[in-house]
């Protein structure tokens, strides 16, 4: 099980502060997921995963402070016996989820299109309405501003 430990986020950075922890345990976690907020000397900073898994245990709870490379939490990796123990039972109260949605087979398309009836052309072509090709004009009193480019 991966440690995920208080980084040195500045030059100058001893410790940190958990602000907030945006996962719980019990949690998927993915790469790249935000874990938790953490309070520098200098700026609050978001602490993302480095590993895909499940948040096992919090060890520095909200408003802790933890020096730099403390163990502030565990990951379980993905497929690790504790995992799938965890997954294969609920713990007490727990309600029971669905299942994940499985998608449907694919329809297959049908094998040819029915062809459509022919349409009589109109052999002289309308002319468009006067209105055609032109962008509707702003409400009156409006500035529209234009690029000289445009303009000619």
């Amino acid at each position: 099980m991966p440690d995920i430990t208080m980084p040195k986020l500045s030059d100058t950075m001893e410790e940190g502060k958990i602000l907030r922890w945006l996962k719980q345990p019990g949690e998927a976690v993915q790469a790249g997921d935000i874990l938790v907020e953490v309070e520098t000397d200098k700026a609050d900073m978001e602490i993302e995963a480095e590993q895909t898994g499940t948040l096992r245990e919090i060890r520095l709870h909200e408003g802790e402070a933890g020096a730099v490379g403390a163990v502030i939490a565990v990951l379980e990796e993905p497929g690790s016996a504790g995992e799938a123990a965890s997954r294969a039972a609920p713990t007490a109260g727990a309600t029971p989820t669905a299942p994940a949605a499985i998608a449907p087979p694919p329809v297959p398309a049908p094998a040819a299109a029915p062809a459509e009836p022919a349409v009589p052309r109109d052999p002289a072509p309308q002319s468009p309405p006067a209105s055609a090709g032109r962008e509707a004009s702003p409400p009156a009193g409006t500035t529209v501003k234009v690029s000289p480019l445009a303009r000619t």
